[in-house]
């Protein structure tokens, strides 16, 4: 079976992401810093980021426990966490759903993979010089991709079934 050149270009674009959450998991916490980047955003978003709240990892978040810039940088961590394995989910599913049969098990293989694939992003952070591993990040990883693999999959079948209705109203 031969791929699409839109499930070639998928996968090129999942593989872009891979790469770019290992040099992201090869350096620092230090060199990640953005915090001091941040501190031009206060004044917008200081009272969007004070009405809420929430537990990560049995720690309580807030603006005022954080800090604005401390806040700020943990939420987008948090969401750069879910969307690259969102994008990875969501471009391997599509790039690779048709060479592995039966109905579910592709979704399930590629989720499968990109868990695994977060758990070895965490130790690889175990590894790197003053990063912390969690297994709340590959649970957030994973959902993640899970979210990406579903929605694809929701797409394509709208799509297709679009395409059925078409067809029986043609004939």
């Amino acid at each position: 079976m031969h791929l699409s050149k839109k499930e070639k270009i998928a996968l090129s674009l999942g593989l872009v992401v891979l790469v770019l959450i290992f040099i992201s998991s090869s350096m620092t916490y230090q060199q990640q810093n953005i915090q001091s980047d941040l501190q031009p955003f206060w004044p917008p978003f200081t009272r969007f980021l004070n009405s809420f709240s929430f537990v990560y990892a049995g720690e309580k978040h807030s603006l005022a426990l954080d800090g604005y810039a401390g806040y700020l940088e943990f939420i987008l961590r948090k969401l750069a966490h879910f969307a690259s394995y969102f994008l990875m989910g969501a471009f391997f599913y599509y790039g690779l759903r048709r060479l592995i049969k039966h109905n579910f098990f592709p979704a399930l293989i590629i989720w499968l993979a990109m868990t695994g694939l977060a758990a070895f992003d965490e130790y690889h952070q175990a590894i790197t010089g003053g990063r912390t591993p969690s297994v709340h990040d590959v649970m957030l990883d994973s959902f993640g991709a899970v979210v990406g693999i579903l929605l694809v999959g929701l797409i394509i079948f709208v799509v297709w079934r679009h395409h059925e209705r078409k067809k029986l109203a043609e004939n």
